[in-house]
């Protein structure tokens, strides 16, 4: 009988998922430097014991996570071979699903929340290069958004207000290490 890897056990993968569902629920609600590890330890009824045999801390928790959803959007961008998925309707359905979250971890946070973010959108970077990389988001992602996709419809409208709303979060985040 061949010997399974741990990272391929069904228990790991539960816990695994129980522990990403569980901050995602509470990101849904809360901001991150408000979110411990036993809030997110009775949020997926998961032993501390166990959180910290997978995880480092919430920190590692939150990068992992981002990596997960990270390559769940680049799998929708791809496609499956017959149809593929139009870029921006990837990103709005990304936008619709995540912006409680994406707003709860930008406001506010500490530097190394700050970095993970970062890190998630561009793993190749250093930590230098974080404040060009904000400022790069926040215009692309405006002009992107406004100019290019357009809001056809109400729904849409809200979407590209909440997106602005999350990069002046964000943007002001950056302004205010700068000072």
């Amino acid at each position: 009988m061949p010997k399974h890897r741990k990272k391929d056990d069904l228990r790991v993968l539960k816990t695994r998922r129980a522990l990403f569902a569980a901050l995602y629920a509470l990101l849904s609600r809360y901001g991150f430097s408000k979110i411990t590890v036993y809030d997110i330890c009775a949020e997926s009824v998961v032993s501390k014991t166990a959180f910290y045999a997978h995880f480092r801390d919430k920190y590692d928790l939150l990068e992992q996570w981002l990596a997960e959803q990270r390559r769940g959007i680049e799998k929708s961008l791809v496609g499956d071979g017959e149809r593929k998925t139009r870029p921006e309707d990837v990103i709005t359905d990304a936008l619709r699903v995540y912006a409680p979250v994406l707003r709860n971890l930008l406001e506010g946070g500490d530097r190394e929340q700050q970095l993970i973010l970062i890190r998630s959108l561009r793993p190749e970077l250093g930590e230098a290069e974080t404040d060009a990389v904000k400022a790069d988001f926040a215009a692309g992602g405006i002009y992107y958004l406004l100019y290019c996709h357009g809001a056809k419809t109400g729904a849409d409208a809200g979407i590209i207000g909440q997106a602005c709303e999350m990069v002046g979060t964000l943007l002001g985040n950056t302004m205010n290490n700068e000072h």
